[in-house]
């Protein structure tokens, strides 16, 4: 049961930008902060260092995002709405032109 509990209380999330893939697990107390503090700022803090850019990308830096294949506007509702499943969730964030090392997937 103990374990059961465990399950309910975490979600994960796979995010990726360019070639960069990273699987998060978030627990009651990430799930409870809103998906761009919870994944977006965790994801392009690791982004930035993985790609050794000179500084750390920020929310300013995204243009858009796609949850499962479709487009999140509101990147502040609570993580725990965003990832309602169970299941792995899939994330894609875009960057804007200029941003990081890799050129953008998509552009303004």
């Amino acid at each position: 049961v103990e374990c059961v509990q465990k399950l309910a209380m975490s979600r994960s999330v796979r995010v990726k930008c360019n070639d960069i893939e990273l699987k998060l697990t978030l627990n009651a107390s990430l799930l409870s902060k809103s998906f761009s503090d919870s994944v977006l700022t965790p994801f392009l803090k690791a982004y930035s260092t993985r790609c050794k850019l000179q500084h750390v990308l920020c929310m300013d830096d995204v243009l858009s995002v796609s949850v499962n294949e479709e487009c999140l506007k509101e990147l502040t509702l609570p993580a725990s709405v965003v990832l309602l499943t169970g299941e792995l969730v899939r994330v894609q964030v875009y960057l804007r032109a200029g941003s990081g090392k890799h050129p953008p997937i998509l552009q303004d």
